[in-house]
């Protein structure tokens, strides 16, 4: 498996990271906690509307992971992950 993300973004704080295999969640600046979710384990993907800076990510297991992304990066966050989803090896 590549070690390099599909997508990678930073705000606020919180960087987030997409493989092809997960979605890495670190705060401030990767000093902070670190949530590894598995493609197989996103339930959902949801895009906040325009004063909702934000992409929630629901689990399988019922949990929700609120990202904070502005404007583009929130679509393109979004995208990345369902590119992920799909990909086939």
């Amino acid at each position: 498996m590549d070690n390099k993300p599909l997508f990678e973004t930073s705000v606020l704080g919180h960087r987030v990271q997409v493989f092809f295999d997960r979605v890495v969640l670190q705060t401030w600046w990767g000093l902070g906690r670190r949530i590894d979710i598995p493609l197989d384990k996103i339930a959902t993907i949801e895009i906040g509307g325009i004063l909702q800076p934000s992409v929630t990510i629901g689990t399988t297991g019922g949990e929700q992971f609120i990202i904070p992304a502005f404007f583009r990066k929130k679509q393109a966050l979004a995208h990345a992950i369902e590119q992920a989803r799909t990909h086939k090896m």
